[in-house]
């Protein structure tokens, strides 16, 4: 079937063009350079087709820019988890930048290995916590039907748990020799897994030079990990570098 061409969205096209020629700038200059741009519009406005189109100009623009088009509807539908999305994201990059990204893969094969070794030594410290139990039964039998003394028990149950909390990660450390990084991948392994891609596309980026165009459509279908992905994968990834040249927001009517 024939290719129907495109035509309209001349705006969109001409700042997209623009901002592609800043990039191919910044590359000829080895200045860093990050860019974001959100489309937004009801179904059927041609978001998709503007994307599409995107690309085609990224390619006629700037020919050695890297291009990533993701669209999460096609992938597996609409169950995704956090770790499912950088799953993707690491597949796609990893055709062009599989070294670089080589860290995110190993950290994926020692989740388990960790999490293996923090428990048995959690089983060790067991001990600790049970010294730690008849403080909070003490607390609990205090508490009374009057508001003021049952707000005070439920902060001092609050304190309680950061306490210890805090034990538990500090013996981690200081007795067991856990670091930093096995001890978020304890915690937190879409976190631990997030900052692993983070830093890979910030060594490809930053210290290897080369441009990516990452675009992303249908993103309504992950919109039980759309928070997430926001707080802990894309604004990083903006964060990590202080010259972001501008960030837009384009609503399609």
């Amino acid at each position: 079937m024939k290719q129907l061409p495109f035509v309209g969205r001349e705006n969109e096209r001409l700042q997209f063009k623009q901002i592609i020629n800043a990039a191919k700038y910044n590359a000829d200059t080895n200045d860093l350079f990050t860019n974001t741009i959100l489309i937004y519009g009801v179904g059927g406005m041609g978001k998709s087709t503007l994307c599409k189109k995107f690309l085609d100009i990224a390619k006629v623009e700037f020919p050695k820019m890297i291009r990533v088009y993701i669209d999460w509807e096609a992938k597996t539908g609409y169950t995704y988890t956090p770790t499912e999305l950088l799953d993707i994201i690491y597949i796609e990059l990893k055709v062009y930048f599989g070294k670089e990204l080589e860290p995110y893969l190993k950290a994926k094969k020692d989740i388990k290995s960790i999490q293996d070794e923090i428990g048995k030594i959690l089983e060790k410290e067991k001990g600790v916590i049970e010294v730690a139990q008849p403080i909070a039964a003490t607390i609990a039998t205090s508490a009374t039907s009057n508001p003021i003394v049952g707000a005070a028990v439920s902060s001092g149950f609050s304190i309680l748990g950061k306490i210890l909390g805090n034990v538990e990660e500090s013996r981690l450390k200081n007795k067991w020799g856990v670091n930093d990084e096995k001890l978020l991948f304890y915690k937190n392994q879409e976190m631990a897994l997030a900052n692993c891609l983070i830093e890979g596309i910030d060594k490809i980026t930053v210290k290897g030079k080369h441009k990516i165009l990452l675009i992303l459509d249908t993103c309504e279908v992950i919109k039980h990990s759309e928070q997430w992905f926001m707080n802990h994968f894309l604004v990083p990834i903006l964060d990590k570098n202080k010259n972001v040249i501008d960030r837009k927001s384009t609503r399609l009517n």
